[in-house]
């Protein structure tokens, strides 16, 4: 591929979770975006068997590393000759092969963009990772990543649309807390539920929104008042947002939108203190953000 592929309006988004969604408005507005998989019908040209050998020779020892890289660079040649993009966008920050996958795209002169697509920790998974460009969706992830030895001058502070719950008709039934679940097991999903219980008995109206792939509905219908859940099926996130007074979990994509969207975020620092202290030294954005009730304080000024 002999042209400049960086005069192109293609961008290809590889198996990008939450796409186009995720996409911000300056790159949406300026390009065609292509949806495509990883797959077994990718290949290699003689370059590229080059460009592996030298990863061969740099990391002798690390056979997965290599494995994995060399079967990514098979697609990524596939894309490239496809549609000659501008570029290749992924959501794999925390994958070991992606600067040499960026390395690998430059080379032919294709930018490797990494587009947040949920939250960002500070861990050792993201040190000194490289990427020609990475959307981020607030400066305070800019400078977790800028300690953790990535370059400074790649990044872009871009919020997509989805992040904001506008124009949005909420439910006839306001609730005063909905919590928002995850993955919780049994026993996290008994104490959330007491919790609930103990804001309703102070006259509060609570809901609960199963996540719609984490969440093990049996549990939730076992624990909760049946009136309480509310059918994501049926009521999609904005909605779910809109018709409530304070959003609560433990952490959640869907604090951040709440956050921006002038709701009221309660964190859930009750259920499992384990994971909160845990995401308290990790660095979770929500912790640090001004206005954020703790759900121990708000129970404890209910009782």
């Amino acid at each position: 591929n002999t042209k400049s592929n960086f005069e192109n309006n293609v961008i290809v988004s590889l198996e990008c979770f939450n796409s186009p969604n995720i996409f911000p408005n300056e790159l949406v507005n300026r390009y065609s975006i292509y949806e495509e998989k990883y797959s077994m019908d990718g290949y290699l040209r003689k370059t590229d068997v080059f460009f592996a050998m030298q990863i061969l020779i740099h990391h002798p020892f690390a056979f997965w590393l290599n494995l994995r890289t060399i079967v990514k660079i098979c697609t990524y040649r596939r894309i490239i000759d496809k549609y000659s993009p501008f570029a290749i966008c992924v959501t794999a920050s925390n994958t070991a092969s992606c600067s040499l996958l960026t390395a690998y795209c430059e080379r032919n002169r294709v930018k490797h963009i990494e587009l947040m697509q949920g939250e960002m920790f500070s861990s050792v998974v993201f040190a000194f990772y490289r990427f020609s460009d990475v959307y981020v969706w607030d400066q305070y992830y800019v400078d977790i990543m800028i300690k953790l030895g990535a370059s400074s001058d790649n990044f872009h502070i871009c919020r997509p649309n989805f992040l904001y719950i506008k124009n949005v008709k909420p439910k006839n039934n306001m609730a005063d807390y909905t919590y928002y679940l995850a993955n919780e097991d049994e026993v996290h999903l008994m104490i959330i539920s007491n919790l609930l219980r103990q804001l309703n008995a102070s006259g509060y109206v609570v809901r609960c929104r199963p996540h719609f792939r984490w969440t093990r509905l049996d549990l939730v219908y076992k624990y909760f008042d049946n009136s309480w859940i509310e059918n994501y099926e049926a009521v999609d996130i904005g909605q779910s947002l809109k018709s409530t007074y304070n959003a609560i979990a433990l952490f959640s994509t869907v604090l951040f939108q709440a956050y921006l969207s002038d709701i009221n975020v309660v964190l859930d620092d009750v259920s499992d203190k384990y994971k909160f202290s845990k995401l308290s030294k990790l660095g979770y954005i929500m912790i640090n953000k001004e206005n954020v009730i703790l759900l121990s304080s708000l129970i404890k000024s209910k009782n």
